[in-house]
């Protein structure tokens, strides 16, 4: 996998970290930050974050919309029907 990174040294700063109570394929949602109230923020703010960015996940694309359109333009061409 690429873009993993990992810290070779110890943090000099104190992290706090916030469960967000969501879990996703079984596994626990934690946030961590430098900051308390950011991370307490983010925590908070996360579950509705994760519900908009899966309805966009199920919004159909135009490169979707474009392969349709081909299917349509090809039954068409061929004679067939588009309710089959």
């Amino acid at each position: 996998m690429g873009n993993i990174h990992r810290i070779s040294k110890q943090l000099s700063q104190k992290m706090s970290i916030v469960d967000t109570k969501v879990t996703f394929n079984g596994c626990r949602i934690l946030l961590g930050s430098t900051d308390p109230s950011v991370a307490a923020r983010s925590g908070r703010l996360f579950p509705g974050f994760l519900d908009v960015v899966d309805g966009r996940a199920s919004i159909v694309n135009l490169q979707d919309l474009y392969g349709a359109h081909f299917d349509i333009l090809a039954k068409i061409e061929n004679g067939d029907s588009l309710l089959a």
